[in-house]
């Protein structure tokens, strides 16, 4: 079984003609931020050392994530329940897959997320795949970093690959960097 490929060449041709296509070649290192007070977790983004994007403030006890903005913390602007719905979420562990980051010991998870039919849009992504390496030594929420509506508990990530399968060649690398 082959696929086919085909590509746009007109809107390849236009994008080499204005060089936008410089600006996908390298992607800005961005930091994640998290933040462990008490039952609450706050996470946030920067580039550059400044903050991009909004803080989210997830309460585990009351299971909502809150949308907070950056400019001023105190203002909350929307919030969702999480893991109110399991998911389309498949799980796999690889104990035997091990290695050491950061001093932690770690060992490989896949995780897949169905993908959600768009019955309107014709392009298909495939599922969501989440290749990981953790540790069960750090006792946070993996929701302190991945938005998943699954309750995953027992392990943290360390370093995170994420893509879509129909998109392998665009991926997210998470990288732990420090841990305070």
């Amino acid at each position: 079984l082959q696929k086919e490929t085909t590509v746009d060449s007109v809107n390849l041709e236009m994008l080499k003609q204005f060089s936008v296509s410089e600006l996908f070649k390298v992607t800005p290192e961005t930091e994640i931020h998290i933040e462990l007070k008490q039952d609450t977790i706050w996470r946030y983004k920067t580039q550059n050392g400044k903050i991009i994007g909004d803080l989210f403030r997830i309460d585990i006890e009351e299971e909502t994530l809150y949308y907070h903005a950056k400019f001023d913390k105190s203002i909350m602007y929307n919030q969702f329940k999480i893991f109110q719905a399991d998911g389309d979420y498949f799980i796999e562990e690889f104990p035997n897959d091990k290695k050491e980051i950061l001093g932690y010991d770690c060992y490989k998870v896949i995780i897949r997320k169905k993908e959600q039919i768009d019955e309107v849009s014709p392009i298909r992504f495939g599922d969501t795949i989440y290749e990981m390496y953790v540790t069960k030594e750090i006792e946070l929420s993996i929701h302190a970093l991945l938005n998943f509506t699954k309750k995953f508990s027992g392990f943290f990530p360390l370093e995170v690959r994420t893509w879509d399968e129909n998109l392998t060649g665009n991926q997210k690398v998470y990288e732990i960097k420090e841990i305070k």
